[in-house]
């Protein structure tokens, strides 16, 4: 087993910790709400602030109220930069977060979190890992503590990794049972390719077996570095969290090298798979729009609002997908494999009818005001506000306030972007019994 090389630290002064009244404990690792992504919104008043300190830390704070202040660690890796021979690792790297350190078991860790009232959380996604801690105010030294401890000194044991690989399958196996997070994925493979960058699957089970502590070190000493992590905090001050991170993570390695994720490329397409033991038929049908960054991404907002409403009452859905670079808007639904055909139907009518008909004002003010709470409500979820942070640390640019950024979106900008869409290659997905699902050649004719 190897020993890495870290610490000299203060951290290494094993500190009792001190007891909270507080008594919780919620060891969560779930699939990431990239699919549903929003642009940030300061719900809470808070400022985003962005600094790097003199030692090459990135870091990104909200010092927004909240009662409960996260800590974390957010890497540039994903999905996206693996390749065929280590798909799946991002995962269980995230997985391996808050487990046994040099100075600490997994028990004795779980123990000194539950103390502080400490709730963890770890994601993988297709273009990120992160993990925090949530704790009281009074517990943030703690937790910093803990949290530079899980980084700097990870042990990975061969006993945690066996763990956290049936973590990894239990995560693979409610995916197969969640039919919209299926076609969701399904989806990606059709507009990307399912062999490169945003279309590879979050999770893969093709190598699991093999990965072992040599392979979690190799990922570790590629992005767990000062080029390839930043250090995010929500609920505290930015002076407090850069002064925090330079006295804990100081030790954080130096590398020249940055991960690049591979640049997404949209080529649309279709994606089909069979899966008997689904009870009904989930079809996605998605078309290509600017990402997070773009100009008119405010407008697809608000155009996935609108959709939304107009599918109120239905069993489909609308959705928004926003990465740095790229988009995917459409939409989603189920129903029994018979009727598969009609939904197929259904989603191209409702799509057409959003590309050709301008939408009244009272219908664009509504949009408008659902978009504003989608984003509020979107930041609000704790791991969504930590994965935004990062962002921003990397982008190194503060987020504006999102209330001001739909002003500028008209009924004749929503049609005209549904339109251009809708011009493009759509990408159709499908997941469960698929005789009745029409494919892409005979839906394309439909769109016109």
């Amino acid at each position: 087993m190897r020993t890495h090389k870290l610490l000299n630290t203060k951290l290494i002064a094993s500190r009792l910790m001190q007891s909270h009244t507080t008594h919780r404990q919620s060891l969560s690792s779930y699939f990431p709400k990239a699919y549903f992504s929003a642009s940030a919104a300061n719900s809470n008043g808070g400022t985003i602030k962005v600094s790097v300190t003199p030692s090459g830390l990135k870091t990104a704070s909200d010092d927004g109220y909240t009662p409960v202040v996260s800590l974390g660690i957010y890497i540039k890796a994903g999905s996206s930069t693996e390749t065929d021979a280590n798909a799946g690792l991002s995962h269980l790297f995230s997985k391996m977060a808050f487990r046994s350190t040099k100075l600490r078991s997994d028990l004795r860790l779980y123990r000194d979190i539950e103390k502080i009232g400490g709730i963890i959380e770890k994601q993988a996604g297709r273009d990120f890992v992160q993990y925090h801690i949530n704790v009281l105010p009074e517990n943030v030294e703690d937790a910093f503590v803990i949290l530079s401890e899980s980084t700097l000194t990870s042990c990975f044991h061969d006993w945690d990794i066996k763990t956290m690989k049936q973590n990894c399958k239990s995560d693979y196996e409610d995916l197969l049972l969640n039919g919209e997070a299926s076609v969701m994925e399904a989806l990606h493979a059709a507009a990307f390719y399912d062999d490169v960058s945003l279309g590879r699957p979050v999770y893969s089970l093709d190598n699991l077996e093999r990965f072992d502590g040599e392979t979690l070190w190799n990922f570790y000493d590629s992005h767990i570095n000062k080029s390839n992590s930043a250090i995010t905090g929500y609920g505290i001050k930015h002076e407090l969290l850069t002064s925090m991170a330079t006295a804990y993570f100081s030790e954080l390695p130096t590398s020249s090298t940055t991960s690049e994720t591979p640049a997404a490329k949209y080529v649309g397409g279709e994606y089909r798979v069979k899966n008997l033991s689904q009870a009904h038929t989930y079809v996605a049908l998605g078309f290509q729009t600017g990402g997070r960054s773009s100009n008119d991404f405010a407008t697809c907002q608000v155009l996935k609002a609108l959709l939304t409403s107009r599918l109120r009452g239905t069993n489909l859905q609308s959705f928004l997908v926003g990465y740095d670079d790229v988009g995917l808007f459409g939409a989603m639904g189920y129903a029994s494999p018979e009727e598969a055909g009609a939904l197929v139907d259904r989603l191209t009518t409702e799509l057409k009818k959003i590309a050709s008909n301008l939408s009244s004002q009272k219908e664009l003010d509504a949009a408008k005001s659902m978009a504003t709470l989608n984003v509020l409500n979107e930041s609000n979820v704790r791991s969504s506000r930590m994965a935004l942070l990062g962002s921003a640390a990397f982008a190194q640019s503060s987020v504006p306030t999102q209330n001001s950024s739909f002003d500028g979106v008209t009924a004749n900008s929503i049609m005209h972007l549904a339109h251009q869409s809708l011009k493009k290659t759509p990408s159709l997905a499908s997941v469960g019994r698929l005789s009745n699902v029409p494919h892409l050649q005979e839906v394309l004719p439909k769109l016109k």
